[in-house]
């Protein structure tokens, strides 16, 4: 959807940048911040910016209101980095957003709107992103947000419901999961006792049926590949890729594989692979990569291990 850029907006945003307190108590260190459950940054232009940090909780009142909230999915996994496609909305002469955790931490954070909607009037927006530790358990949860204004006039807050997930799922039989710490666009191979070769091309251990190319990859002892984890270098902010059996996996002998798809120039990453079974780990690999290992494309990767069940 097209919008227009509002310099009145853009010279105020900049007249504000030196205000060095708001609200009820001064900004902290980032240090402070980065041991909040959720951490906010924004985007203006597409240049990602920090969220200023202060403590207590957001003070509200009659300031510019929340008029909407655009968002392509309310779920996280515990632990993921940059969650985006967060779009608030707010009534003008909103110029900043703030942004707390209702279910925990210290403080709020506060971001800059950046953008006057065209299909919207009166509306002011600020897009959003944000990491969440990986202490926070998975379960429902919200974000409170609130408009301020230049004169740090805050107005009423509005809840944003949020729902953190596991990253391994743990009602599964069985899962083979890689983590890595690098923006890497890993891949998870495995090969199944049938010979099947599972990969993001074919994300299942499910063999075709005698005679057709047909799978069935919800069959009993069936492993299904749940994501492509920073395809084509978009960091989801996950770098975990899980191999998830609902079901007893069917017995045999699985070869574990990591192959770097596309480095995304970086320089080489550590990574992890661990076995669950029952929710309880059985296995754990350790491996890195340099760029000399970092061929690219559907090659076999690095050859981490065999798990048999």
């Amino acid at each position: 959807m097209p919008r227009a850029r509002s310099l009145v907006v853009a010279a105020a945003l900049s007249a504000f940048a030196g205000s060095v307190s708001f609200g009820c108590g001064d900004s902290v260190a980032v240090p402070t911040g980065l041991k909040e459950p959720i951490r906010f940054g924004y985007t203006i232009d597409g240049v990602s910016q920090s969220a200023q940090f202060f403590k207590g909780e957001i003070p509200t009142g009659n300031g510019p209101a929340i008029a909407g909230i655009d968002i392509d999915l309310n779920e996280v996994v515990e632990g993921q980095l940059k969650k985006k496609n967060i779009g608030v909305r707010a009534k003008q002469p909103a110029l900043t957003i703030a942004a707390r955790f209702r279910n925990g931490g210290s403080g709020y954070w506060v971001s800059r709107v950046g953008l006057v909607e065209v299909f919207a009037a009166g509306e002011v927006r600020s897009d959003l992103f944000f990491d969440i530790s990986p202490d926070v358990l998975p379960g429902n949860y919200e974000i409170e947000l609130v408009g301020i204004d230049g004169n740090q006039h805050f107005g009423p807050p509005v809840y944003m419901p949020l729902l953190v997930k596991p990253r391994v799922p743990a009602d599964s039989a069985a899962v083979i999961a890689l983590r890595w710490d690098r923006a890497i666009d890993f891949d998870l191979q495995v090969r199944a006792p049938s010979g099947v070769f599972l990969n993001p091309k074919y994300p299942t251990t499910a063999a075709p049926a005698s005679g057709t190319t047909a799978v069935d990859p919800d069959a009993p002892g069936v492993g299904k590949l749940d994501r492509d984890s920073l395809a084509q270098c978009v960091d989801d902010g996950l770098r975990q890729e899980n191999v998830v059996f609902a079901t007893a996996p069917s017995p045999g002998n699985y070869t574990i594989y990591a192959n770097v798809f596309d480095s995304c120039k970086q320089l080489g990453a550590t990574y992890e692979v661990t076995v669950y079974v029952g929710g309880a780990v059985t296995k754990r690999f350790y491996g890195t990569t340099t760029a000399s290992q970092q061929l690219g494309g559907y090659q076999l990767g690095d050859l981490v291990g065999d798990v048999t069940f």
